[in-house]
């Protein structure tokens, strides 16, 4: 019988998390063991991990006496220790376990040589039976290929027999791996398999088969930066058919697949993940409670990669209950926590509140005890996290509490991660110190010793890692100069020496916000950028514009198809309207029966954005003024504005290209003007250009997903036209990373620009048309 590591006592080294670390470690010593018993010749990748045993024997010592130290301390218990004699005791168990499979190995061979025997020596024409033969068969191609020398061999044992698709899959299984360890022939030999897969996905009978084909299938498209292959549609198809009988195991590894899918492909996804994503979703809420915590970390970080949404609100409440539930198991594998809490914190906007679900306290209530149970964890293992779980853990505790209001047990973990971070500064690359330095900045916790490490700038760091640090910077105002001004640098050699490579505007927007809010930077640095900036920004803006100029298109053709409201997707809800210059002094307008429509951005209700933009307005419109509410979803933006106005004869338009939001703005806000069309053109015949005082506006900067400013460069280029020319105003609230200011100078050169408000997150921007009575005056004169 072979010993598991898993029945082997090891030692709890550090707080009970490098537990899983020492079985690995030792389950790597075994297999050397094993490969050293070996009677046939080694194949390179063989003797390369043989070679690794005395690093992997190092590393064990280096565990088991930091575990002895801890213990001396009392930080763990004394019985979970094994004492100075653990160390001989588990090589020599792994030593008899390493016979052990030598001998079943053995066993097995002989085992197959017989069968093979018989089957030949079978007289008087007696057919085999076939069930035998076929299990015979994959035994022999199974054993060829673990034996295979090379990818060459593989493709070789496959093409001997009548290959069952069983044997395909386990030498997709093994050519993947190969490829992964960087075997160059393995990547051809790999796809010719996946190929013949394909051309037999029928045949997958078995879903851990199927699972395990997708699986290897998408980290070789995602491995060759390639649009997936036409063929493997059918094996999506397939997967989606056998979704209902998926074990958790297999739903997991399904959801990983198929989130793998879109991280590699992008809008390029094959349109059947969506459906075989849709079929995982309708078993969550049965098979979630099952998971355990390796499950957990794939299936979350599957749907927070594919941007999942799924309808039903149990399915749901079942992923964050199952979070939370299998979170003190996830305090000793920091990997896995590190993943589940990045897919919790990336998943919050898109489940909760996006779309006005009316279970969103609910689902917000469920979080809340999610993110509290995995910060826990979080707290238990922050001393043993590798860099890049500590870096990931911090974004996600960052993420967890938008508000900026922390709990207890939130301060705790973070204070924690945050000084094992400090220590292991010098180990960290510039990625994670961009995290690190974002996450620290929202959570109040100290930046400048991050942004001080000169590993932030070494080497090939990239215009984002570098923004986040310069938006770090910014948030907390760094008033350390030189540090600033060496940001600053490195971010300007990045835009001059981009070449022809696209330009993150993410990237930009955020260096912008830098330049805005640190006031340290030498006059030369931010001449020097804004010089960089300027001779990219143009063309970096026009290809994020048009690059999905179908998009808008999408939407209409969306909301055309949904031009028949369905009444059971309106909801009457309590929501609070901020007033105009909102103050603390100044109470919201209570809206007790607000109409609520789910697939509205936010449901029609007022969001954070939008809040801020109606807070930032001056108190009061002109009288007998004409103002706008462009995109104007629910109407939160028109009620206020019309409540302001009520009194000063002014007339209240909004318009949405959306026919859902028209309709629920018309009843939300019954003295305001609700037109239908797409940016300006629904004013057309209603107005005259040149007559609006005021247009206010939240625009989107995305389309189904896909970045796209198509929207934002028509109120822009429009604005002029259709604001009055003496001091028409344009208002408008975007994310602090959109890179507003290029955007204005290049698409509305003609308006003056201010920042009326930042809180690092979102800004209001407001743009002035320049009046002719100053220029009229002036030239009299």
């Amino acid at each position: 019988m072979v010993v598991s590591p898993d029945d082997v006592h090891v030692s709890n080294a550090s707080n009970g998390s490098s537990k899983s670390y020492v079985r690995s470690l030792l389950k790597k010593i075994r297999h050397c063991y094993a490969l050293e018993l070996m009677s046939e010749s080694l194949s390179r990748e063989q003797a390369l991990s043989l070679a690794r045993l005395p690093a992997h024997t190092a590393a064990l010592a280096k565990q088991l006496e930091l575990g002895e130290k801890n213990a001396k301390n009392g930080s763990i218990s004394k019985d979970d220790h094994d004492g100075p004699g653990s160390m001989e005791a588990l090589l020599n168990a792994e030593r008899q376990a390493a016979r052990e499979m030598a001998n079943e190995r053995l066993k097995t061979k002989q085992t197959l040589a017989s069968r093979q025997g018989d089957a030949r020596t079978s007289s008087g024409g007696v057919t085999p039976n076939r069930s035998r033969a076929n299990d015979i068969s994959i035994d022999r191609v199974r054993a060829d290929i673990a034996n295979a020398a090379s990818a060459h061999d593989i493709t070789r044992a496959i093409q001997t027999h009548n290959t069952p698709v069983e044997a395909l899959a386990f030498a997709l299984n093994a050519l993947v791996r190969r490829k992964q360890r960087g075997d160059g022939q393995a990547s051809t030999a790999a796809a010719n398999v996946l190929d013949m897969l394909c051309s037999r996905a029928d045949e997958i009978n078995q879903p851990r088969s199927m699972t395990g084909v997708l699986g290897d299938a998408v980290k070789l498209v995602a491995g060759d930066e390639k649009p997936p292959p036409t063929c493997l549609s059918r094996i999506l198809d397939a997967a989606t058919r056998q979704a209902p009988s998926l074990d958790p195991r297999g739903v997991a590894s399904a959801l990983w697949a198929v989130g793998r899918l879109h991280e590699a492909c992008g809008v390029s996804t094959p349109p059947r993940a969506g459906t075989l994503l849709r079929a995982l979703e309708a078993t969550l809420s049965d098979i979630a409670p099952r998971f355990n915590a390796r499950d957990v970390s794939a299936a979350l970080w599957g749907l927070a990669k594919a941007r999942a949404r799924p309808a039903e609100v149990k399915c749901r409440a079942a992923a964050l209950t199952a979070a939370e539930q299998v979170a003190k198991e996830l305090a000793s594998m920091p990997q896995e926590l590190s993943m589940t809490s990045w897919a919790l914190a990336t998943l919050t906007p898109e489940w909760i509140g996006g779309d006005g679900l009316s279970d969103d306290a609910r689902l917000a209530s469920l979080h809340a005890s999610a993110a509290g149970a995995l910060e826990r964890a979080i707290l238990k293992c922050a001393m043993s996290m590798t860099e890049q779980a500590l870096a990931t853990c911090l974004w996600a505790i960052s993420r967890f509490h938008r508000s900026g209001d922390l709990p207890g047990v939130a301060r705790e973990a973070a204070e924690a991660v945050h000084a094992q971070a400090l220590k292991l500064l010098t180990l960290f690359d510039s990625r994670q110190i961009a995290m690190l330095s974002a996450a620290s900045a929202r959570l109040g916790v100290a930046v400048t010793p991050l942004l001080l490490n000169e590993r932030c700038t070494r080497g090939s760091t990239s215009l984002m890692d570098i923004s986040d640090m310069l938006w770090a910077a910014g948030m907390v105002k760094c008033d350390n100069r030189a540090c600033v001004d060496r940001l600053l640098s490195v971010a300007a050699i990045s835009i001059e020496q981009g070449g022809d490579a696209p330009l993150d505007w993410q990237a930009f927007g955020r260096v912008e916000y830098a330049m805005r809010s640190l006031d340290v930077a030498s006059r030369d640095e931010l001449r020097r950028i804004r010089k960089a900036i300027g001779r990219r920004a143009r063309d970096m803006l026009e290809a994020a514009a048009e690059s999905t100029r179908s998009g808008l298109q999408r939407v209409r053709n969306l909301s055309k198809r949904d031009d028949d409201i369905d009444a059971s997707t309106v909801e009457l809800v309590e929501v609070a309207i901020p007033r105009l210059g909102g103050t603390p002094d100044k109470a919201p307008l209570k809206r007790s029966n607000w109409r609520a429509m789910h697939g509205l951005f936010a449901g029609g209700k007022p969001d954070a954005m939008t809040a801020m933009l109606i807070g930032a307005l001056p108190d009061r419109p002109p009288r007998e003024s004409s103002v706008l509410d462009l995109g104007c979803g629910g109407g939160a933006v028109a009620a206020a504005l019309a409540h302001a106005g009520r009194k000063r004869g002014v007339r209240v338009l909004a318009c949405d290209i959306d026919e859902r939001a028209v309709n629920a703005a018309s009843l939300n806000v019954p003295d305001a003007t609700v037109l239908r069309g797409d940016v300006f053109d629904a004013l057309e015949g209603k107005i005259s250009r040149g007559q609006l005082s005021w247009v206010v506006t939240n625009p989107p900067v995305h389309t189904l997903g896909v970045s796209d400013f198509a929207v934002v460069r028509r109120v822009l280029e429009g604005a002029p036209q259709w604001l009055s020319p003496d001091g028409g105003l344009l208002f408008v609230v975007v994310q602090t990373y959109v890179p507003f200011e290029n955007m204005a100078e290049n698409w509305c050169p003609k308006m003056k620009l201010k920042c009326l408000a930042c809180d690092g997150q979102f800004t209001v921007w407001r743009l002035k048309n320049k009046s002719r009575k100053r220029k009229s005056s002036s030239s009299s004169s």
